[in-house]
């Protein structure tokens, strides 16, 4: 209530000193201030209205420095803020970067000691194990010579190619006089010493190769190959073919 009073008092000063002005140079009515500013009357009415004028009737000046200064002060401190957010970005991004390299080097590493590790572990294994059949394996306590195919001999390109032909004629039902399919187990009376001397055997590995079995070589773990003598009855034995061997056959000379 105060102020509307004080501002109506004020209105009525500046609308008498606007009066004068008006009367004295016969243009728009005007109003002077105290400190000399001159001022349209509505223009003047608003700012009284708006609080904008003092109690002697001088304009109110807005100090804009301050204002300006804090201004700049926000400004200053919003470039610093996206600076240390750039910075936290960067960083977080080369964190992330060193951190998706090592997990790479890492996994990169564990490949290639997986891979190596499987490289010894195959390397280490005795060759017998892969390929079946290669390697003769005896069981001593049984009495059991499975033959592989390191104790046959290879035959030549023209003894190999004229098996192939027999058997094929063996394959197709036909018979062939002197060359036939043979078992793939023996023992000691049913391959005998005297069997080499009137017949050849041979082996098909199956994968298009053949091995010709001689009596020398089993001789080499089985003395009756060597020496012509039967083990005798406490002393009987098996030789089996049939881990190096898909069939076994015997032609006679």
């Amino acid at each position: 209530m105060k102020t509307m009073v004080k501002n109506i008092w004020i209105l009525a000063g500046a609308s008498l000193m606007a009066f004068f002005v008006a009367c004295s140079a016969d243009g728009p009515v005007q109003v002077i201030t105290p400190k000399g500013d001159i001022l349209g009357e509505d223009e003047y009415a608003e700012m009284v209205e708006k609080g904008e004028v003092d109690d002697q009737g001088n304009v109110i000046v807005k100090d804009t420095t301050a204002k300006s200064s804090s201004s700049k002060k926000v400004s200053s401190s919003s470039t610093k803020g996206s600076s240390s957010s750039e910075k936290a970005t960067s960083s977080s991004s080369s964190a992330k970067d060193s951190s998706s390299s090592g997990e790479a080097e890492s996994s990169s590493s564990e490949a290639k000691s997986s891979s190596s590790e499987e490289a010894e572990s195959s390397s280490s294994e005795p060759e017998s194990s892969a390929t079946a059949g290669k390697e003769t394996i005896i069981n001593e306590e049984e009495g059991e010579f499975s033959i592989g195919t390191d104790d046959m001999t290879a035959v030549s390109d023209d003894a190999q190619s004229e098996l192939d032909s027999l058997k094929e004629i063996l394959d197709n039902g036909g018979s062939v006089d002197g060359f036939e399919l043979a078992d793939s187990e023996f023992n000691e009376e049913t391959l005998l010493f005297e069997d080499f001397n009137d017949n050849d055997f041979f082996c098909f590995t199956g994968e298009g190769e053949w091995m010709q079995i001689t009596r020398e070589q089993l001789g080499k773990h089985i003395p009756h190959y060597k020496n012509g003598q039967a083990w005798g009855n406490f002393r009987q034995f098996e030789v089996k073919f049939m881990d190096a061997c898909a069939a076994v056959y015997i032609r006679r000379k």
